[in-house]
Order: C-alpha cells, then structure tokens, then sequence
C-alpha cells in the first residue's frame, strides 16, 4: 500500500511538471533613427525579437549612401568593415556582414542571438564588462534605452 501510494504520488508530481508551461509567442518590435555626420544620412534600424519580457534576438542594419568622389571616406569605412569581420569572426551567436555596393550604399547588419551569445562576447560588441555564459536582456529597458538615443519603435 505504501508503495502504491509513493508511486502514485510520484506520477501525479511528474505528470504536473512542465506540462502547464507554454512558451510565449514571439513578436517583433522595429525602431529607427536616422543620424547625420557631415553630408552623410546614416539610417540605423533595431529589429528586436522577444517573447514575454525577454529578447530572443536582435537585429542592428546601419545603411548610408556614401560620396562616391571620397575616396578617404571609403577606405575607413572598407577599413573598418574588414576590422569588424575580424573582431566577429569567432563569437558564437553574433552574426556580422557588411560592404558597399554598386551603388556607394553603405549597410551592415549585426545579428545577435541570444541563446548562443556568451555575455563575455557581448559585453566586447558594446563596450560593457560583462561576463558568463548566460544572456538574458530585458525587452521594455531595451526599447526604453533606444527610444533615449532618439530611436522610434513601432
């Protein structure tokens, strides 16, 4: 008797674990700014992916069109893109591209993913000592932390 009721307690307390949690949807939150540095127009955009009060992902595009007659401009800009793909290259859950096309349009996308991105290798992409392993941002300071460097998010 003892042992049937051990075990049904046992069943009743594993069949209860896990099977109430539903993970939360995902949705998507875009914010824009544009930002002037002498004649060039640099248009960034945040793609933030979240579920709950967690971001699951973020995406950062930075475009501009550059002066085609600079070629200084373009040499650092080519410079820091080959810089950047270095720095990159290694950090697990931080994607990196950039170039400059046909056109002289600038664009380069950052993505991170949040599930694989150590805090170490974050905390090098924006200048912050962080360490560990695990990342969890937090999605309302992160919008209310763009919205204070004039981004718009919708």
């Amino acid at each position: 008797m003892k042992k049937l009721l051990c075990s049904a307690l046992i069943l009743l307390c594993l069949s209860g674990c896990g099977s109430d949690k539903k993970e939360e949807p995902q949705k998507t939150t875009k914010c824009t700014m544009e930002q002037k540095s002498g004649d060039i127009t640099f248009t960034t955009t945040q793609d933030i992916t979240y579920a709950g009060d967690v971001v699951k992902s973020q995406k950062q595009t930075v475009s501009a069109t550059l002066d085609k007659d600079d070629k200084d401009m373009q040499k650092k800009v080519e410079a820091t893109i080959k810089e950047n793909k270095e720095k990159y290259k290694d950090m697990k859950g931080i994607s990196y591209e950039a170039g400059i096309d046909k056109n002289n349009l600038y664009t380069e996308v950052i993505t991170f993913d949040f599930s694989k991105v150590s805090a170490t290798d974050y905390g090098k992409v924006t200048n912050q000592k962080l360490e560990g392993d695990k990342l969890e941002i937090d999605y309302n300071q992160s919008i209310s932390n763009l919205k204070k460097q004039k981004f718009t998010c919708n």
